[in-house]
């Protein structure tokens, strides 16, 4: 019986899930028939290792002979290897059932909600606070609304448009 660390395990899995993904194949039983279960480092690359992890991970399940020259340069899996199996089956875990989908409830939830008031909803909190806030209140929403008006000048001047309060009507028109 041959030890295996953790990482040489996650090699296996990730190289027989390359073998049966270029196969077209779902199971282990789906490579009994197929002679040659080519694997190279590149396919752990592909699973997320490194170069030098996958090159360094595939030398030791040379090592090990989990994987084999089957031709110069070219390497196989050892797929009817009873350990290196189960290996493989004891990573799959059974799917879960799909989720009861019901109308109505099949938007995505939003990370997070966007409260930011409007421009007028900014204004009219302002104007509460001036008829009923307390001096620093009334201080900060006086400013508040100057800073409103300073970026509404700044983008009038920056589309080439002035302004003008007289073109907006007012409420009630």
């Amino acid at each position: 019986m041959t030890t295996y660390t953790d990482n040489e395990k996650s090699a296996i899995v990730a190289l027989f899930k390359s073998c049966l993904s270029n196969m077209g194949g779902k199971c282990l039983e789906d490579l009994d028939d197929d002679p040659f279960t080519w694997v190279e480092a590149s396919d752990l690359v592909e699973a997320g290792w490194n170069q030098k992890q996958a090159e360094g991970t595939f030398g030791s399940l040379v090592e090990k002979q989990a994987v084999f020259e089957n031709d110069p340069g070219a390497y196989c899996i050892d797929h009817e290897d009873k350990e290196l199996r189960a290996i493989f089956e004891a990573s799959e875990t059974p799917e879960a059932p799909a989720p009861i989908k019901l109308k109505g409830f099949d938007r995505p939830e939003p990370d997070a909600i966007d409260a930011t008031p409007s421009f007028e909803g900014a204004v009219n909190m302002c104007l509460v606070v001036l008829e009923n806030g307390t001096e620093e209140g009334k201080a900060m929403a006086r400013e508040e609304l100057l800073r409103y008006a300073r970026e509404l000048d700044r983008l009038a001047a920056q589309s080439g448009s002035a302004f003008d309060p007289s073109d907006t009507p007012m409420e009630g028109e």
